[in-house]
């Protein structure tokens, strides 16, 4: 018999396939080298007689790149791979940023069949942070809604590792809590190893649009959210705006009333709100809902979209008066200071004392008041004129100054004087004021002053030697001022003659 040796040559180039086994690839690192042989259509590497290019594509194509270096640093042009002349296979890199599964497929023009093969892509190591949650509109001093923010690496991929991040947010005058009820303050809360999200709770009692902050351990960019805290519910009606002061029977300027709620927060109101009006005054007092003090109220009302409301105010007696205000869950109250009108009328503000003849009296106090009987501090000047009987005026207790007027100046209630009078009487005192104001009077009493002479007060007689005077011979007992006064009993007194 006879043999020959015979030499069986690769068919042509008809079958791409991967010879390097699939692998785990970290979102955005460069992959190992993809190598993908040429066969024939029986299995047999085929060496290349020519350049031979086959084409790869991704099923994540929108986050896929394709290298023809290890460092992912030069691009595969047109994603086309070129098996050199004389080999038999031709490699590639790649690198994905979408965690999860990515399919490598390899085509080529002439080949009659392709291949594809699978990888995994993991999550890349924490970058960033993302408020997951809806910023929905809290009320004031009421806890929000779940704040969800949870982990990213660079390309945005959701991430649990096995680190923990410590959460820290803030923002406004924001308060935070681990729970649903606002309960549990916290500063800080974690995302926890192998979890990629935490929850946490918020509230703020001051109505504003606050910007939400989450900064974050280990993360490059955190995150922000515009949060948006809106009043609560009509709580209190509370008297904002107040007049200074009141003049006594006129009309005051505005109260302003405002609908606010438990923190303070102006609500406009969704319907017609009454809020009643009380005082606790003893004078006559009224509310109005006009500047002019026409138009007399017990209540307010706060329209529907509005959140405040005027009235007015006038009261006659000097005081500082609470007004209060009820109608919601809470009431408000404040003081108003209602000041003296202008002087109507003058008055003694000390009482009548008996003055001997000649003497100073006690001091007299002439006081003014307004129309409604208030002691009045007016800014004018009230000069008052004293006048009655034959009584003087004086400025000084030694009743040495003599004075005809005497001003109450301005901010002053009263002015004072003195007065005397020689004889024995009961005057009447009368203060008149200027400006045409009511005057007062007061009844005096001036008595004898003490002993001070003997005066005899009976005829001269002309009598016969050893007789007896026909009358009685009198003798008055006066002051210095030369009034009578009553002896006090047992007092005597010596007679004598010019004779002896």
């Amino acid at each position: 018999g006879d043999s020959q040796t015979q030499t069986i040559n690769p068919n042509i180039p008809a079958l791409l396939s991967f010879s390097t086994s699939s692998e785990s690839i970290i979102a955005g690192s460069c992959s190992s080298a993809v190598t993908v042989d040429v066969y024939d259509q029986h299995n047999n590497l085929i060496n290349q007689g020519s350049d031979t290019n086959y084409t790869v594509a991704s099923t994540t194509s929108g986050t896929t790149t394709f290298y023809s270096n290890n460092d992912c640093s030069t691009l595969l042009n047109s994603a086309t791979v070129t098996v050199t002349s004389g080999s038999n296979n031709g490699s590639f890199y790649f690198k994905d940023t979408a965690e999860g599964s990515n399919t490598i497929s390899v085509t080529g023009s002439g080949f009659a069949g392709s291949d594809s093969q699978g990888y995994t892509i993991t999550e890349a190591p924490p970058y960033e942070l993302e408020i997951t949650s809806t910023a929905v509109a809290v009320k004031a001093g009421a806890c929000s809604s779940a704040i969800i923010t949870r982990r990213k690496d660079q390309f945005g991929n959701i991430v649990s590792p096995a680190s923990a991040t410590t959460l820290t947010p803030s923002g406004g005058s924001m308060s935070f809590y681990s729970d649903n009820s606002c309960a549990s303050s916290i500063t800080t809360i974690n995302i926890s190893s192998g979890s990629s999200q935490q929850q946490f709770y918020f509230k703020q009692n001051s109505v504003a649009t606050p910007v939400l902050a989450v900064g974050g351990t280990s993360v490059t960019v955190n995150d922000s959210q515009q949060q948006n805290i809106v009043p609560n519910l009509p709580y209190v009606a509370e008297i904002g705006t107040t007049p200074a002061t009141i003049v006594a029977g006129e009309c005051s300027t505005a109260f302003v009333i405002n609908v606010k709620d438990q923190h303070g927060n102006s609500i406009d109101e969704s319907t017609n709100t009454t809020i009643d009006l009380i005082s606790a005054s003893s004078g006559t007092n009224s509310f109005y809902s006009d500047s002019s003090c026409t138009s007399t109220i017990t209540s307010t009302t706060v329209v529907s979209g509005t959140s405040s409301s005027s009235i007015y105010y006038s009261d006659t007696l000097v005081g500082t008066p609470t007004i209060s205000t009820s109608g919601l869950t809470s009431g408000d109250s404040t003081t108003t200071s209602i000041i003296a009108a202008i002087p109507a009328a003058l008055e003694f503000s000390t009482t009548a004392a008996s003055v001997p003849a000649g003497d100073c009296s006690s001091v007299v106090t002439a006081r003014r008041k307004d129309q409604f009987n208030n002691i009045s501090n007016h800014s004018s000047v009230t000069t008052v004129t004293p006048t009655g009987g034959t009584l003087s005026f004086f400025s000084d207790v030694n009743c040495t100054s003599a004075q005809a007027t005497f001003d109450i100046t301005s901010g002053a209630t009263t002015a004072s004087f003195y007065f005397n009078q020689n004889t024995v009487g009961s005057p009447t005192l009368t203060i008149a004021g200027s400006g045409g104001i009511t005057s007062a009077t007061q009844a005096q009493s001036i008595v004898p002053n003490d002993a001070y002479l003997l005066a005899i007060s009976s005829a001269t007689q002309t009598l016969e030697a050893g007789v007896c005077s026909t009358a009685a011979v009198t003798v008055d007992i006066k002051d210095e001022q030369s009034n009578l006064i009553s002896a006090p009993a047992g007092t005597t007194f010596v007679v004598a003659s010019s004779r002896t």
